[in-house]
């Protein structure tokens, strides 16, 4: 959590009353490897930032290897399908490693809204954040050929991009398992 209020105070300064009750509403938990945070099909009501561990973001739940999104130690998840929309989840976020995790629910969200202007601060560092993640993948995959996106894999997202099976990997990087293995 510490991490993502450092990288907002270098661009603007939250004040500290925000930041004590930004911290004293969430909850720390842990999850364990392969567990789910939430479940495709599923209402997300919660905002999580990862403390230790790293998850995968799948798209269904037909193959276990279809990866949309890696979270690395440090990122926040923002489901944004439940939590902003009320609509069910299209993605299940599951677990790499075994984690410690920051969860805020959206009704200790909304009472900080109500109170702070800081928190619509933090929300849209976030948002843009994980809006900036998810073009950048988007772009990599459309742009680039095998190799820049197995470096920017290896660069990006080390620890979780190796947890995957090979399957995974070809999946994170848009392309099948067998064109994947040509570039090993």
């Amino acid at each position: 959590m510490e991490r993502v209020f450092t990288r907002i105070n270098q661009k603007m300064k939250l004040s500290q009353r925000f930041l004590v009750d930004f911290r004293s509403s969430a909850e720390e938990t842990g999850y364990k490897r392969d567990g789910i945070w939430i479940g495709q099909g599923q209402r997300a009501r919660e905002l999580m930032m990862v403390k230790d561990g790293c998850m995968a973001v799948r798209h269904g739940t037909e193959s276990p290897d279809t990866v949309s999104m890696l979270i690395n130690c440090g990122e926040t998840a923002i489901p944004t399908h439940g939590l902003f929309l009320g609509e069910r989840s299209p993605y299940t976020y599951q677990f790499l490693t075994d984690a410690e995790v920051f969860v805020m629910a959206d009704r200790a969200l909304e009472s900080l809204l109500v109170k702070y202007d800081d928190t619509r601060v933090l929300l849209n560092f976030l948002l843009a954040e994980q809006l900036r993640k998810q073009e950048e993948h988007s772009l990599m995959l459309a742009c680039f050929g095998p190799e820049a996106r197995i470096e920017y894999a290896h660069a990006h997202y080390q620890t979780p991009f190796q947890l995957l099976t090979r399957e995974g990997q070809a999946s994170f990087l848009g392309m099948s398992k067998r064109v994947y293995q040509r570039y090993l």
